[in-house]
C-alpha cells in the first residue's frame, strides 16, 4: 500500500491524444494481440482517463484488457464505470498477513 495519501491524477499518465495515436497503430495488429494490460508508473485507479483507455482498445478489438491495482482507492461508481468501459480483468493486492484477511467478504459485486 502506497502511504501517499495525495497523488497529483495528471502525474505520469499518458495523454487522450497519444494514447488514441497509439491505439491506432496498433489497431491493424489487434487479431495478433492476445491481452493489453494498462500499467503505468503508479496506480492505475489514479488515472482520470482509464475508463476511455479501457475503452478505446475495446473499440479497437483488442480481446483481453486488464490492469493491476491495490483497489483500496476503488469507490463503487468507480467499479461500475471500469466494468462499463469493457475491462476484462483486474488484479488486485492486498497487504496483509493471512490472519487478517482469512474472514473478508466482497460486499460489493456488479451484476449487470
Amino acid at each position: 500500500m502506497c502511504p501517499d495519501t495525495e497523488w497529483d491524477q495528471t502525474h505520469n499518465q499518458t495523454a487522450p491524444k497519444l494514447f488514441n495515436k497509439l491505439a491506432l497503430e496498433i489497431a491493424e495488429y489487434s487479431d495478433l494481440i492476445e491481452k493489453i494490460t494498462i500499467q503505468p508508473d503508479g496506480e492505475p485507479l489514479i488515472d482520470i482517463n482509464l475508463e476511455m483507455k479501457i475503452n478505446c482498445l475495446k473499440k479497437i478489438e483488442i480481446k483481453n484488457v486488464a490492469f493491476s491495482s491495490y483497489a483500496s482507492i476503488m469507490t463503487e461508481k468507480q467499479a461500475s464505470t471500469v466494468i462499463d468501459s469493457g475491462i476484462n480483468g483486474v488484479v488486485s493486492w492486498i497487504n496483509a498477513n493471512w490472519e487478517e484477511i482469512k474472514n473478508l467478504t466482497l460486499d460489493y459485486i456488479h451484476k449487470p
